[in-house]
């Protein structure tokens, strides 16, 4: 049950980090743009986090192995 148990409470804290951070930063990107250029900022966004992403993974990977 230990590895069970760690397992959920770093999920619980990486859920609670993530939303904490994301909304204002999403809002923050937004915010900082005029209204015609709302998609780019969308697309910035979201470019941003799938890269941040794939990056923290193979980092992560690279120092387990």
């Amino acid at each position: 049950w230990g590895g069970v148990v760690n397992v959920i409470v770093g999920l619980i804290v990486f859920v609670a980090g993530f939303g904490l951070v994301v909304a204002p930063a999403t809002s923050a990107i937004m915010v900082a743009l005029p209204v015609s250029k709302a998609g780019d900022g969308a697309s910035v966004n979201l470019v941003s986090r799938q890269v941040g992403g794939a990056f923290g993974i193979a980092i992560i990977g690279t120092s387990v192995t």
